[in-house]
């Protein structure tokens, strides 16, 4: 299969939500990328079939062509270095970016274990990170845009592995294994573009407030992005000042309705109940005690909470919040 009938053939396994541009030699070819809020990236492909490898038994590996030709992408694209697993009449891709190699003339090959390919198979969706910290993604065809998209929103290595649990998770309760339908897996695609987009929403977040905890401070890399205005709310939009930067404890907290900020100081008010019950745990008394009185405000005035986000919540969850 020459380079240029496998950079279609792995669009056309992608679905409706990729199209060609020019196929070129398929190294790169160039296609548009339909993501889940109508934006339209392009990407530049270099696809390639994975083999496998002489020097270890559980490692394969796709490579540039012979030629050296380096990667390259026009302008504005995006460029992804893409290899082609079958077997039994089932398709994986495995990818990683392609801008650090851009305009390397060398030979290179990209080496994983057979065991990420096998993952992707049962799960839809894995992660291999390299001896040289490289990310390789293997997944389901229909996930190619989903993988665009994370590229796409320049989400950060560390939040892309600690996701990519949820990732397999989302795209299996969609229906991505089980429904072969264009329509199933779309819903899978969806599914699962909402968890990158959350985990984009959530780096932004976190990286207003310093990385650290709005409620007590703490940071460590133990801190989340949380929403204000549900994102399951109507209306409720991915803006940093819908977004509150919460260590675990207390963005379960606030997910429980147990804390409550007031839309103008921004001051902190506890639930009775866990307030009666400081009286007789102590942790949960240190825990209280080691909240601050009024939760702290991103350096940027821009991305300080909105009054409005915070009203809204508390009409969203009226009944979860009748004890204030």
């Amino acid at each position: 299969m020459s380079r240029e009938d496998l950079f279609k053939k792995i669009c056309n396994l992608a679905g409706p939500a990729i199209t060609v541009a020019k196929a070129d030699d398929g190294w790169p070819g160039t296609a548009n990328v339909k993501l889940t809020d109508g934006s339209i990236v392009r990407v530049a492909i270099h696809a390639s079939l994975v083999g496998s490898h002489a020097r270890k038994a559980y490692e394969l590996r796709f490579q540039n062509p012979g030629s050296r030709k380096p990667v390259e992408a026009p302008a504005g694209a995006l460029p992804i270095l893409l290899g082609y697993w079958e077997k039994d009449n089932q398709a994986i891709f495995v990818a990683t970016q392609g801008a650090s190699r851009l305009g390397r003339e060398a030979r290179f090959s990209i080496l994983f274990r057979d065991s990420v390919v096998k993952e992707a198979l049962a799960n839809g969706w894995a992660i291999y990170t390299s001896s040289n910290q490289e990310q390789i993604f293997a997944f389901q065809p229909s996930l190619l845009p989903t993988y665009v998209e994370l590229l796409y929103r320049g989400i950060d290595s560390t939040v892309i592995s600690s996701t990519s649990g949820e990732i397999a998770t989302a795209a299996i309760a969609a229906g991505l294994l089980e429904d072969e339908t264009e329509g199933g897996k779309e819903r899978a695609r969806r599914a699962v573009s909402q968890v990158i987009r959350n985990s984009a929403f959530g780096q932004a977040v976190v990286t207003a407030y310093q990385k650290k905890c709005a409620l007590c401070g703490l940071g460590a890399g133990m801190v989340q992005g949380a929403h204000i205005y549900p994102a399951s709310a109507p209306g409720s939009l991915d803006k940093v000042w819908n977004g509150i930067a919460l260590c675990c404890n207390h963005h379960t907290a606030f997910d429980a309705f147990k804390i409550w900020i007031d839309p103008n100081s921004y001051a902190v008010k506890f639930h009775p109940d866990l307030v009666a019950l400081a009286k007789s745990d102590p942790i949960v008394q240190r825990f209280l005690d080691t909240t601050f009185k009024a939760m702290t405000m991103p350096s940027d005035a821009a991305a300080k909470p909105r009054a409005a986000m915070l009203e809204g919540r508390y009409k969203y969850y009226e009944e979860r919040y009748e004890w204030v």
